[in-house]
């Protein structure tokens, strides 16, 4: 994941990865930053790799929220509305993203 929510900011060098338990399930756990978010799915450090992006423009995470994968444009992100320690979970089968502050 990257952006200013994440502990590695917007750097692709200090990217934050996700866990992976089981088929197509990612998970994070862990310290969260006030900001903007969205999940790369590969690493292209142009920015035109595709992406998990949210559904509308800064975004206020929900639980079992819907997501949109492409590159480009629109660049929409999730808005993490406080600093914390934060659950995030990517359902890529069933197309889910759920967040829950810990």
């Amino acid at each position: 994941m990257i952006g200013d929510a994440t502990p590695g900011g917007w750097s692709w060098d200090a990217i934050t990865e996700l866990s992976h338990p089981q088929v197509d399930v990612f998970t994070y756990e862990g310290p969260l930053n006030a900001g903007q978010i969205k999940f790369p799915t590969e690493i292209k450090h142009d920015w035109s790799g595709e992406m998990i992006y949210a559904p509308t423009p800064d975004c206020a995470p929900a639980e079992n929220g819907s997501y949109d994968i492409h590159t480009g444009d629109p660049d929409n992100k999730w808005l993490i509305p406080s600093a914390g320690n934060w659950s995030i979970t990517i359902d890529i089968k069933n197309n889910t993203i759920s967040f829950s502050a810990l």
